[in-house]
């Protein structure tokens, strides 16, 4: 199935879950702690392993090694980001290893999704 017909509105999708998963599950600049910590199990690990294989897939499909590329950028972008959480604000009791990974998947699907939406995304024949 082509998937390129789709592709915006898969795009759309994406930064819609991203956002709203790193508003509501990851901690910000002042805040104690996710604003929706019922969502946190919801938006966790597992949740961003299987969001980046989407994106993989997403890429797969429109036939684009160069989202692939900017993906993993995004994604070390988004885990070096949290890892710079850690080190500015430092609370022992939470898990920022779920923050680096969660942010990186959610920073990756954000940048696809804007690659996409503005037709920035190289995509082969």
């Amino acid at each position: 199935m082509d998937i390129r017909p789709y592709r915006i509105l898969i795009a759309w999708m994406f930064i819609t879950v991203a956002g709203v998963a790193m508003i509501t599950t990851l901690r910000g600049n002042h805040t104690v702690g996710p604003i929706i910590p019922a969502l946190v199990p919801v938006f966790g690990r597992l949740f961003a392993i299987v969001f980046i294989v989407l994106q993989v897939g997403f890429c797969l499909g429109l036939r684009s090694p160069i989202g692939l590329i900017w993906m993993a950028g995004a994604i070390l972008t988004g885990f070096l980001g949290g890892m710079l959480g850690q080190a500015t604000f430092g609370d022992p009791d939470y898990d920022w290893m779920r923050h680096r990974i969660v942010a990186g998947a959610c920073v990756s699907a954000i940048v696809l999704g804007v690659l996409v939406v503005r037709d920035k995304l190289p995509m082969r024949a």
